[in-house]
This record gives C-alpha cells, sequence and structure tokens, in this order.
C-alpha cells in the first residue's frame, strides 16, 4: 500500500486579531493500493487538521467521491484564533486540482520549502523531515 499527498496549502494570516499564526500548512494523504496503476483504487483518505492530527476515512466516503477525485473542503474562522482545517465534503461544486507529486517540483522548490523556517507552529508537513512523520499520523489502518 503506498501514499500520496495530493492536496496541499500554504495558509497566509489565519485570524484577523494578534493570536492569529503568520503560517500555517494543511495536506490530505490519499491511500491508493497502487500508484503506478493506470486506475489506481482510492483505499482511504486522510485529511490534516489544525492541531497537526489527520481524520481517516476507509474507504472515501461515497458522497465525498466524484468519480475518480475526492472532494476536499476548506473551512476557516478567522475569529476564532485562525482555526482552520480540510475535511471531506459532499458539496458539488468548486476546482479540481493537478496532482503534484514531489518529485515533479523543481530542484529550487524542493530546497526552498525544506529550508524555508514558517515558525515552530507551520511545519510543511511534505518535507523530507515531515514526510515520514506524517504520513504515519495518517495511517488510517
Amino acid at each position: 500500500m503506498t501514499a500520496i499527498a495530493p492536496g496541499r496549502a500554504w495558509v497566509p494570516k489565519l485570524a484577523i486579531f494578534k493570536k492569529g499564526r503568520r503560517h500555517d500548512w494543511v495536506n490530505v494523504v490519499v491511500w491508493l493500493n497502487d500508484p503506478a496503476a493506470e486506475k489506481p483504487i482510492m483505499l482511504g483518505v486522510s485529511p490534516s487538521s489544525y492541531v497537526s492530527s489527520y481524520s481517516k476515512y476507509t474507504p472515501p466516503p461515497v458522497d465525498g467521491l466524484n468519480g475518480m477525485s475526492c472532494m476536499i473542503n476548506y473551512l476557516s474562522n478567522p475569529y476564532d484564533h485562525g482555526y482552520h482545517t480540510v475535511d471531506t465534503t459532499r458539496n458539488r461544486g468548486g476546482e479540481f486540482q493537478d496532482l503534484v507529486m514531489w518529485e515533479q517540483l523543481t530542484d529550487a522548490a524542493r530546497i526552498s520549502l525544506n529550508e524555508t523556517a514558517f515558525g515552530e507552529t507551520a511545519q510543511v508537513p511534505f518535507i523530507d523531515e515531515n514526510f515520514v512523520a506524517n504520513l504515519e499520523k495518517a495511517w488510517p489502518y
């Protein structure tokens, strides 16, 4: 079983008050039976949450799928110290985002993401230093 992290988002200033953090990241781990297969089977989805944990859905919610895509919604509350999260949704609409694998990024982009300090509470979830630990947190089995 292999994992990919298709949804990643940098989030700017999270709250309109002083206590809001300047940076943060959200991500979604999609668990596939074989990412090399022409039509891999989606076994599970693990969206990240504000407190550096993951919701875990195995199998992905049927009403949260659109064909072979899992629908993800970004939720935030600027009045709650910048609370934000992502989760599956059954709401239709929105946009499709291309999957960008780590290996597809330029060397300069990977180096920048690995070396930039976004702050203690805004660790990039998919950089070399954090990737395996986040897969373990997201593991749904």
